[in-house]
């Protein structure tokens, strides 16, 4: 996965103290391993994927980050209408000391997550997906350093084009999460006697309307609420 944008505000890629402006970003993140079937005699729909991961972020044209680690995927098919999948990864994030973030290589260090996934087919082109994750983020300071659940439930519809006699079909997703973050410390430069705690609710409506079997429109529409202490 590649990603990068740029601000029309930003007229130089230094790192001044107090820089109060929009950073650039460019994202690298990427994974490679082997998927194998371990019994394929005893258990054919059973799969498993060990890969490793790394990635590296800069933040007006200087390092942000880094990150590298290991993880697992496992993917087991129940039936035709059912699929059952899970994620286990093991990371680094190292953050560089930079002149314009304060204390930013304080918010590296090791991650573990764990992912459960379900996939039922409730009816024709009709599926219904849940997702439950749990995120054990040991950062180099308390303050920076939380653990807490993940949970997301989505539900996806095909359909023929409503407007069109003939096409390919639409497909449109419905999905709710729900994050909770508490950490390990209280940030002394903002309340020394209060730990934080959030939790993050994201709603969506994805709709993919493809023009052709190579060129499609994504339309999505977001809502995204974070209240902490």
């Amino acid at each position: 996965v590649a990603y990068a944008n740029h601000y029309s505000s930003v007229s130089t890629y230094s790192a001044p103290p107090g820089n109060l402006k929009p950073f650039d970003l460019t994202v690298l993140a990427a994974s490679t391993g082997l998927r194998f079937k371990p019994a394929p005699s005893t258990s054919p729909h059973w799969t498993l994927r060990p890969h490793v991961l790394f990635g590296a972020t800069t933040a007006n044209g200087t390092n942000y980050f880094t990150t590298s680690g290991i993880g697992i995927d496992s993917d087991y098919r129940v039936s035709e209408t059912m699929l059952l999948a899970g994620t286990y990864t093991r990371s680094n994030l190292s953050f560089a000391s930079r002149n314009d973030m304060f204390n930013s290589a304080q918010q590296g260090g090791m991650r573990q997550t764990l992912r459960l996934q379900g996939t039922v087919e409730t009816g024709l082109n009709r599926f219904l997906m849940a997702e439950w994750g749990y995120v054990d983020h040991d950062g180099n300071a308390p303050y920076t350093a939380y653990r807490g659940p993940e949970l997301r439930v989505a539900y996806a519809l095909s359909y023929p084009p409503p407007m069109l006699a003939t096409g390919l079909p639409w497909t449109t997703t419905l999905s709710a999460s729900a994050v909770r973050r508490e950490y390990r410390g209280a940030d002394p430069f903002v309340d020394p006697l209060t730990v934080r705690q959030e939790t993050e609710w994201r709603f969506s409506l994805v709709n993919a309307v493809p023009l052709s079997r190579d060129v499609g429109l994504h339309l999505q529409l977001e809502h995204t609420k974070m209240p902490s202490n």
